[in-house]
């Protein structure tokens, strides 16, 4: 995705091409519902330097996210992004940076490593990069289990060094491991951190843990919680890892519905039974379990393929199953 501004108040070129420069903070804000997190991760850049410069951040992303918004506000204009094939957008941003304009620039590197490049940030300009993705929260042992993925961890980088350099990463480019450079952002230790403001709302009442993080859950009305970092900006240096389990009794359910001014509505349910309950110091005895597959022309292929390896790992649990396929 490209962002380019044309101001007139703007001006001189670019003259510390691909310098990285510190964040003034992270922030990461949404909401969780049934199942299903939006997420805003927020960075603010700001240059204190007496001259234009261009701020890079290569961060991560979910593996499985999906990106839905990237956007710049400057001086209080705030730009929407657009998605550009990977040469058409670099070629945009070369330009507005070259004449003097402003622009973001937000690069996939690997599925789960993006670079944003902010071009021409003006001495004492302080720029917000907003980046809006999607991700799922994974059942586990009966509960929800959402990571919030913080940093970009060190990577084996084999193969003999060769060819250009692209960017500021630690490690060269190889022969096995082309893009070594852009994979590899520098370590060290920086003085802004990550902060946290996430709203569960998955429709009937929760308790929530983090084997990663101290967190503090905030009533927010009927079963909502407002979730946040009980010890404040904190560094980035693990995933946030956040497991939300239903505090009444039986599995944990979550429903969203949505309905338009017209037209039928749609709506999500997440159940996540706990399947090594029946295995735990009085645990239920004498459950059944009926599986539901739905193996009509809709299903053939692939997907019915997944189904069935579904089906068999929820089988796997039992002691002695005595079921057909």
């Amino acid at each position: 995705m490209v962002i380019t501004e044309k101001s007139p108040e703007r001006c001189g070129l670019l003259t510390t091409a691909g310098q990285p420069v510190p964040l003034l903070g992270v922030e990461v804000t949404g909401e969780v519902a049934s199942g299903i997190a939006r997420l805003v991760l927020r960075q603010r850049y700001r240059n204190t330097e007496a001259k234009p410069i261009e701020a890079v951040y290569t961060f991560p992303l979910p593996s499985g996210g999906a990106l839905t918004g990237f956007s710049m506000t400057c001086d209080g204009r705030r730009l929407e992004g657009v998605v550009k094939e990977r040469e058409e957008a670099f070629r945009a941003y070369d330009e507005a940076v070259s004449a003097g304009h402003g622009a973001a620039l937000l690069e996939k590197e690997r599925p789960n490593v993006f670079t944003a490049q902010v071009g021409n940030l003006l001495p004492q300009e302080e720029t917000l990069i907003e980046v809006v993705y999607l991700q799922k929260a994974e059942g586990e042992e009966g509960a929800l289990r959402l990571t919030i993925p913080t940093l970009v961890a060190p990577r084996y980088i084999p193969g003999a060094a060769q060819g250009d350099r692209s960017g500021g990463g630690r490690a060269e480019p190889t022969d096995r491991v082309p893009d070594a450079d852009r994979i590899t952002p520098p370590i060290g230790r920086v003085a802004y951190g990550v902060t946290l403001d996430l709203l569960v709302d998955l429709g009937s009442a929760v308790s929530v843990e983090s084997p990663s993080h101290a967190i503090t859950a905030t009533p927010d009305g009927g079963s909502r919680l407002r979730l946040s970092l009980a010890q404040g900006p904190v560094a980035l240096d693990r995933d946030i890892v956040l497991l939300l389990r239903g505090a009444g009794a039986g599995p944990l359910a979550a429903l969203v519905a949505h309905r338009g001014e017209s037209g039928p509505g749609v709506f999500a349910l997440t159940v996540v039974p706990d399947l090594a309950a029946d295995r735990e110091p009085g645990g239920r005895a004498g459950d059944d379990v009926v599986f539901v597959l739905d193996v009509s022309g809709s299903m053939s292929g692939l997907s019915l393929a997944q189904a069935k390896a579904a089906l068999k790992l929820c089988l796997r649990p039992c002691a002695a199953p005595t079921a057909s396929t």
